[in-house]
C-alpha cells in the first residue's frame, strides 16, 4: 500500500513524463547507438560478437505481448550474462515467464544468458520460482529532509578526485569482508565523479571529523518518480555496525537541490542487505524492482 501511494501522489501526467524520459533512452540510444554498441562491445567482449548484436531490440512474445530486450552482464562480468528487459507493450505477468525464457535463449544465444531480468512492481518473490536482483526505493525529499541526522555526522562538497584511490580501498574492504558485494555494489568510474563533482552533488561523509564516506546523487527518474538519483552512498566499514548507515539517504536528501515535492530514488541489490535495510529505515519505500529467472 505504502508504494501505491508514493505512485498516487505524483500527477498521471508527471508519472507518464517521468516513465516516457526513462524509455527514451532506451529506444533512441540503447536500441539504436551503434557508437553505444560499441562502448559496451568493448568494455565486455564475447567471442563472435558483433557491436550491433549488443543493441537492445523489439521481439514479439505473443499475439498481444512484445518485450524491448537486450543482453547484460552483472558487475560488467563476461561470465556472468543475462537477458534484461526494460519495456514492455503491456504488463508482464506470471504467466509470461515461459514464453519470455524461450525468447531469450532463442534471440540471445550468442552470449548464452544465464537468466531472464525484469521489472515488476511486486514484492520480491512474490512469483513462484522467481529471485529477485535490484529493487527501487523512493522517498519523497520533503519527507526525508525532516529527520534529523548525528551531530557528529557531517557532508562536505568534494572538489577534486584526489580521494580516489581512498574511495576504492573502502569499496576493497566492503569486498574483503563480504565477497558477495562485489557483484552487489562496486565504486563508479573516477570520470562519473568527476561530472558530479563539477555538478556540485557530491560529498564526502565525516564522523567526528574523520573521512567516513561518500554521497553523491544526479538529477533523474525512476519508477514514475522525478529527482535526486543515487549514485552512492557509500560507508567505510570501520564505522558499519552503528547506525549510521540510515543516516546517509536523509544527510543526502538535505543537500541535493531538487525541489522538496520530487523523490530521492535509487536501487539497491535485495542482497545487500545492510545498505537495503538502512534505507528502508530512513523512511525510503520499496516500489518495485528487477525479478530473475533462470533460462
Amino acid at each position: 500500500m505504502l508504494a501505491v501511494s508514493i505512485r498516487e501522489s505524483v500527477a498521471v501526467e508527471h508519472r507518464r513524463a517521468a516513465l516516457g524520459e526513462e524509455l527514451s533512452w532506451r529506444l533512441d540510444v540503447a536500441a539504436q547507438s551503434v557508437e553505444y554498441a560499441a562502448t559496451y562491445h568493448a568494455r565486455v567482449p564475447v567471442p563472435g560478437a558483433c557491436d550491433e548484436d549488443y543493441l537492445d531490440r523489439w521481439l514479439n512474445v505473443s499475439e498481444d505481448l512484445s518485450v524491448l530486450a537486450g543482453p547484460r552482464f552483472r558487475a560488467l562480468d563476461p561470465d556472468m550474462p543475462f537477458v534484461g528487459i526494460v519495456g514492455a507493450s503491456r504488463p508482464i505477468t506470471a504467466t509470461d515467464l515461459p514464453a519470455l525464457r524461450r525468447l531469450a535463449t532463442d534471440h540471445f544465444r550468442l552470449f548464452s544468458p544465464r537468466y531472464l531480468c525484469l521489472w515488476a512492481g511486486h514484492p520480491a518473490g512474490a512469483w513462484a520460482g522467481t529471485g529477485a536482483d535490484m529493487r527501487l526505493l523512493a522517498g519523497r525529499l520533503y519527507d526525508l529532509r525532516q529527520r534529523n541526522v548525528p551531530a557528529a555526522l557531517e557532508a562536505h562538497a568534494l572538489t577534486d578526485v584526489s580521494f580516489y584511490e581512498d574511495y576504492c580501498a573502502l569499496y576493497a574492504r566492503h569486498h574483503k569482508l563480504r565477497p558477495a558485494h562485489r557483484t552487489q555494489a562496486r565504486p563508479q568510474p573516477v570520470e562519473d565523479l568527476e561530472q558530479l563533482i563539477a555538478a556540485g552533488t557530491a560529498w564526502s561523509v565525516h564522523l567526528d571529523g574523520q573521512p567516513a564516506g561518500i554521497i553523491a546523487a544526479r538529477p533523474g527518474v525512476a519508477g514514475g518518480c522525478r529527482g535526486a538519483e543515487v549514485v552512492e552512498l557509500a560507508l567505510d566499514p570501520h564505522f558499519c555496525g552503528h547506525g549510521y548507515g540510515q543516516h546517509l539517504s536523509t544527510l543526502l536528501a538535505q543537500h541535493v537541490p531538487e525541489p522538496a515535492d520530487q523523490f530521492l530514488i535509487g536501487t539497491i541489490h535485495i542482497d545487500n542487505q545492510p545498505a537495503y535495510r538502512a534505507a528502508l529505515t530512513a523512511g525510503r519505500i520499496d516500489i518495485g524492482g528487477e525479478i530473475t529467472t533462470p533460462v
